[in-house]
């Protein structure tokens, strides 16, 4: 929605692996983007994606705060 919703996200890289989290890590080399909103320019964080899994971490660049995947439940 313009003027509200106008997420923006980049690539930084494709083959991260030094993340890691309590339920994964980067060891196979994860997608790295830089979210950002250019509405709101303090809004800027970098999210991780592990092949196979998915979003495991986010850091928010402004504040340094973190929000990590701590498990998988699988079927």
């Amino acid at each position: 929605l313009l003027g509200e919703a106008e997420d923006m996200g980049e690539v930084i890289s494709v083959s991260e692996t030094a993340a890691s989290v309590p339920a994964a890590d980067c060891s196979a080399g994860c997608v790295v983007t830089r979210d950002f909103l250019p509405i709101e320019p303090d809004v800027n964080e970098h999210k991780y994606f592990a092949p196979g899994i998915g979003h495991i971490l986010s850091i928010d660049l402004e504040s340094g705060e973190t929000e990590e995947l701590i498990q998988i439940t699988y079927p």
